[in-house]
């Protein structure tokens, strides 16, 4: 029997006894978090740890006027128009004035899009 432990969304999860409609597939579960699929067995995690190339990154580090911070970058260097221009965006972001709408950062590779 194999046993993988899987970060799952609780909105998303499957009732228990439930058929996934997609795949056809008999999912069985209880309430401790555990679902059992044609004999593997996934088991909710509740705390996940991410660690990643770009993991050091905390924030644009911007003031609250938008300007590129003097001292701590919050892990950022360089790149102070992009970053004032993300900054701008973010901030519409949180106001509600583009909420649902993709945006596409293009440049050339190395220039921190990921980050």
């Amino acid at each position: 029997q194999l046993s993988l432990q899987l970060p799952i969304n609780l909105q998303q999860r499957a009732p228990p006894n439930s058929t996934n409609k997609m795949s056809g597939i008999k999912l069985s579960g209880d309430s401790s978090g555990t679902t059992t699929t044609g004999g593997m067995t996934v088991r909710e995690m509740t705390r996940l740890e991410r660690i990643g190339a770009h993991s050091h990154i905390r924030g644009l580090g911007l003031d609250d006027g938008l300007q590129p911070r003097k001292g701590g970058s919050q892990g950022m260097v360089g790149q102070a128009k992009a970053r004032k221009a993300v900054g701008v965006i973010y901030r519409m972001i949180n106001e509600g004035k583009i909420g649902g709408r993709a945006i596409l950062l293009a440049g050339k590779p190395g220039t921190g899009k990921t980050a």
